[in-house]
């Protein structure tokens, strides 16, 4: 496996989201050379953007048959299963919830990873962010969703 799809969701009110091809041979900086894909930030109902982030899984798995895709989801808990707080602050696992019931409803297969903000902020530092020539100016959302992808491509990557 030397490339991968990678969707890294950064969920909430205003979500940001990474959808790519990631090679997983070389440095972070290598893999940037030869990302395709986009970095956005979506707004607007936390169901407009379920749609949405399933539409872009569904076009980046369905244009890389070759590939095995990841979602990976930005989690306060790694598997979250039950969550008793304030209901806006549940936007982050209700879009989640949202996309993933989407996919599978519709018969799509999805592999999902969940990763804590700190497991993403300590391993993507701002700092390295600029050394590999992956910082995402502007929205902390696509920043973080690149984060997140870039995380996840290196676990792979050291397997």
């Amino acid at each position: 496996m030397s490339r991968v799809g990678i969707l890294a969701l950064d969920p909430g009110s205003t979500s940001g989201v990474d959808c790519g091809v990631w090679s997983l041979s070389g440095s972070v900086g290598d893999a940037l050379l030869g990302y395709r894909g986009e970095v956005s930030e979506l707004r607007g109902t936390l169901d407009d953007q379920a749609q949405i982030v399933a539409r872009m899984w569904v076009r980046l798995c369905e244009s890389n048959p070759e590939l095995r895709c990841y979602m990976v989801i930005e989690s306060f808990q790694l598997g979250p299963t039950r969550h008793v707080i304030q209901e806006h602050v549940l936007d982050p696992v209700r879009l989640s919830y949202l996309t993933i019931g989407y996919l599978r409803g519709a018969g799509v297969r999805i592999e999902v990873m969940w990763q804590t903000p700190a497991a993403a902020k300590s391993h993507a530092t701002d700092a390295r962010l600029r050394e590999w020539g992956a910082w995402v100016r502007g929205s902390d959302h696509k920043r973080d969703a690149r984060r997140h992808a870039i995380t996840l491509r290196n676990r792979l990557a050291s397997r």
